[in-house]
């Protein structure tokens, strides 16, 4: 509809104008249709290509964890003076055909319903050959050493959803993939 106003007000212009403004006029139009034309197919290809893209799940944590993904994580008791603590461990899976040199990255732990319970921070420093896994251990150094009182100590490990979302990973090339 707009496309036939700016002709119809182009046809007005050109009969109240010179012919040689007018020649020129109606090569601008339709250079400009041309150009519409073209455009139209982009965008014709383009929704045809991000048709066939595969659509993310509402529950990936983050496009990598297919690649780099958390295997599995555990509590282990470790004694602190007189008291126990319990030591947080994840086990993290290498997916890609590379070695990865270091990773920023986080596992949050959430209850059933979506609750927070706990984060922690993955160790910078974890070579994780390619298809390989990395046990990353906790305790004093990295703050994972939960109280014999905290929440997570008290559900059972299928009460607890643990989501790995990764921000950048550096590999042994030392290429970097951010997120």
């Amino acid at each position: 509809m707009l496309h036939d106003f700016i002709k119809f007000s182009l046809l007005t212009a050109v009969l109240y104008t010179s012919p040689a403004i007018a020649e020129d006029l109606t090569q601008r139009v339709t250079q400009l249709e041309q150009e519409v034309q073209q455009l139209k197919q982009r965008i014709i290809q383009l929704e045809t290509v991000l048709s066939k893209l595969p659509t993310p799940s509402k529950y990936v944590a983050s496009p990598s964890s297919s690649l780099l993904s958390l295997k599995s994580w555990s509590l282990r008791p470790q004694q602190v003076k007189f008291e126990t603590y319990y030591a947080l461990d994840v086990e993290l899976l290498n997916n890609f055909d590379k070695e990865i040199k270091e990773v920023d990255a986080l596992v949050n732990f959430k209850n059933l319903l979506g609750g927070h319970l706990y984060s922690i921070q993955l160790n910078h420093d974890s070579h994780i050959p390619a298809g390989g896994t990395l046990l990353d251990q906790g305790g004093r150094d990295n703050s994972r050493l939960l109280s014999q009182w905290h929440q997570m100590t008290k559900v059972t490990p299928q009460d607890v959803k643990a989501e790995l979302v990764v921000k950048k990973i550096v590999f042994s090339d030392n290429s970097i993939l951010s997120f």
